[in-house]
């Protein structure tokens, strides 16, 4: 198992706050990056998704669009 149950549920949680928000800013990438990781680790390891296809796309594009703005803060584990 890659994510124990405290680690699960904390990301699950920033998953949902995020999918909640308006907008994004640059300080948001690491927490972003993992979130989408662990939606990824969800969908294509586990079948399990928590999310639909279409929020993971909003977070996937929100992450891809403060990337394009800071190309500085591209890490290189990033979904993108």
């Amino acid at each position: 198992m890659k994510y124990n149950a405290a680690q699960t549920k904390e990301l699950a949680d920033l998953t949902r706050d995020f999918l909640n928000r308006a907008s994004f800013s640059a300080d948001n990438v690491p927490e972003l990056v993992s979130a989408l990781q662990f939606n990824e680790y969800r969908y294509y390891v586990l079948n399990e998704p928590i999310i639909s296809d279409y929020e993971y796309d909003q977070l996937y594009s929100s992450l891809k669009k403060i990337e394009k703005e800071n190309p500085s803060l591209v890490q290189d584990d990033s979904p993108t």
